[in-house]
């Protein structure tokens, strides 16, 4: 049975208005878009990886690289909750610092050297990024023997924890730095035109 009219152009109302809200909070709407794009990425590799050529060739579900993966989802689910923030802060920290140097580079193999070594930082730490758990995570729950419970308890631990790194460490100290340095140069303006 179709639905009325006058139904489906509530339910159109309330969907526009609910976006229109989301809109009203970007912090909010950037996280879940952000959230939403790592998860589109994760389900492209797990289609390459699990039902793609990767597959074919038992890359990923047999040899030293599903016993790297199993190896690794142990690790990560064996950490406490405190050791998984902390860890996650400290990866977002590295990643937004390296996005940020590169940023400030001209060239581009200094943009590659720049993200190259923060990312192998993060990557050979140990450090937890969300998005690189969910591909770790999604991958072990078809080839590795881990769940989805696994992965919820992970992210729900990382995602705050990432949040935390790039937005109040990194993003708090460049607005405190860039405060101080506005009011040094000015000093130093004054001081050279005497």
């Amino acid at each position: 049975m179709p639905i009325p009219v006058a139904e489906a152009l509530d339910e159109q109302a309330a969907l526009g208005a609910s976006k229109a809200a989301s809109l009203r909070r970007p912090v909010a709407f950037a996280v879940a878009a952000a959230l939403a794009g790592g998860f589109v990425g994760v389900g492209v590799v797990l289609l390459l990886s699990v039902a793609g050529p990767f597959a074919a060739s038992g890359i990923v579900s047999s040899g030293p690289l599903a016993e790297l993966l199993a190896e690794t989802i142990a690790v990560k689910d064996s950490l406490g909750l405190g050791e998984l923030f902390w860890r996650a802060v400290l990866c977002n920290a590295l990643v937004c610092l390296g996005l940020w140097m590169a940023a400030r580079t001209r060239s581009d193999a200094a943009k590659l050297i720049v993200l190259w070594w923060a990312l192998l930082g993060f990557v050979a730490s140990g450090f937890g990024h969300s998005v690189a758990n969910m591909t770790t995570f999604s991958l072990g729950v078809f080839t590795a023997g881990a769940t989805w419970d696994q992965l919820a308890r992970n992210l729900a631990v990382t995602i705050p924890g990432n949040l935390v790194g790039g937005a109040l460490v990194v993003g708090g100290a460049c607005v405190l730095l860039g405060r101080s340095g506005g009011s040094e140069s000015s000093n130093a303006a004054d001081v050279t035109s005497d």
